[in-house]
């Protein structure tokens, strides 16, 4: 009998992203993030907390992104999201 794999481990780091004001674009970031060596084994979280985002989908194209939509949670309340759903052993 074939023994499953190990589990792959957890990133070192996740990067975690927060956005919340409503002309607020998370465009430079991400374009920065790309020139990044790298950082294709780094996940990325946004957190977006803006009640009217956009309907574009910042992680298309970026398999590294991950994109959390939670309009209207306060500041505290998206770190908190950010950190819940970061799997890495640094944040």
């Amino acid at each position: 009998m074939e023994q499953a794999p190990p589990p792959a481990p957890s990133p070192a780091l996740t990067i975690v992203a927060i956005i919340r004001h409503p002309r607020d674009r998370p465009d430079d970031l991400l374009a920065a993030l790309e020139r990044q060596p790298g950082i294709a084994q780094v996940p990325v979280l946004l957190v977006d907390g803006r009640e009217n985002a956009p309907d574009d989908d910042p992680a298309a194209g970026r398999p590294w992104l991950r994109h959390l939509r939670a309009p209207g949670r306060n500041m505290p309340q998206l770190k908190a999201l950010g950190a819940e759903r970061a799997q890495a052993e640094a944040i």
